[in-house]
Order: C-alpha cells, then structure tokens, then sequence
C-alpha cells in the first residue's frame, strides 16, 4: 500500500496541502495493530484530520507509538501525557448536543418563516404596483382618447354649428356678416369710381 501514496516531492504535509495520503493512512489505520508515529513529519492538525481512523485503530485494539519532537505544541505534549495518565478528554462535548441541536433548528425555522414573509411581502408589494400602473396605463390611454375626440371636434367646429339653436348669436353673426360685405362692396365702388 505505501508504495502507491503518491508523496510530495519535498516530502512535506499539510493538511492544507494540496498532496494529502489521508486515503492511505485512513485505510492503514483501520487494517493495523501496531503504529508508530513520528510527530516530527505529522501535528495535532494531521492527527485531527485523521481522528476517526485513530479511534477505529485503538477501538480494533491497535498499539500506537510515538516519536515526539520540539515540532509538537506544548497544548499537543500536554494532551498526550495527559492521556498517558488516563485523563483522555473527548474530543466532543456531546453533553447538551440535542437541545443545541433543537434550538438551532427552531431559530433556523424561524429565519426561514421570516424569510418567506419578507418574500411574500415583496411579491404581493410588487404585484400591487403592476395593478396600479396598469390603471396609470389606463388612464393615459383614455387621456388620449379624449384628446383625440377634442380634437375632432375642433376640426369640425364652424360658426354656423355654434350659433345653431341661438337666435341671438345668429343674428349678431348675421349683422357682422352684412356689415362686412357692404364694407366691401363700398370699396369696391369707390375703386371704380
């Protein structure tokens, strides 16, 4: 199996890295009894990337030996001779897991109920404004109906048709009319004379 890790040219590792041998290491692992670990190549970092297939290793009743050099952290030494004495801490506190996990589905719910409010309102607020300026549309459409009927009339309108029904008007355009043609035919006459 290590024959076929494709390792880094520089031999180093991160698991950032972009070259990771977790697959190898996961399957390694899971398949051993006895591990020796040198500290100096790996950190806490690659062990917690690796934290499963150690628990199934030491479940499976696996041996683990490490070499620890000035690479580990003191919080790492700390760990392991802690562990070495017995004191083994959970790597997760599952102690009020449920509630937590109870109380976050409630306020993610929550957020996801005022979510679709807030849409809904949108929606409805752009539904709104689709009526009320089809009704503006509306509206100027008529408007230039009514301008285009106001102009028609104009077009037709004559004096004959305004002073139709009105005696008093017809009479004083009459007046107007006659004063006007006698006006002309005495320019007339006096151009002939």
């Amino acid at each position: 199996m290590l024959k076929d890790v494709q390792w880094p040219e520089d031999g180093t590792y991160s698991p950032q890295g972009e070259h990771k041998p977790i697959e190898f290491f996961n399957n390694a692992l899971k398949n051993s009894y006895l591990f020796d670990l040198e500290l100096g190549y790996f950190n806490s970092a690659a062990i917690n990337v690796l934290s499963y297939s150690f628990a199934t290793f030491i479940r499976n009743g696996g041996i683990m030996r490490m070499a620890i050099n000035n690479i580990v952290s003191d919080k790492d030494k700390r760990a392991i001779e802690s562990g070495k004495e017995g004191n083994v801490e959970a790597p997760l506190d599952i102690t009020n897991f449920e509630e937590e996990l109870m109380s976050f589905k409630t306020r993610f719910g929550q957020n996801i109920l005022n979510s679709q409010k807030k849409f809904q309102e949108a929606i409805d607020a752009i539904d709104k404004s689709i009526k009320d300026l089809v009704k503006v549309k509306e509206a100027l459409n008529l408007s230039i109906k009514h301008l285009g009927a106001a102009d028609n009339k104009l077009e037709d309108l004559t004096i004959r048709k305004l002073t139709r029904n009105n005696p008093t008007m017809k009479g004083l355009f009459e007046e107007a009319r006659a004063l006007k043609e006698k006006t002309e035919a005495e320019e007339v006459e006096g151009e002939l004379d």
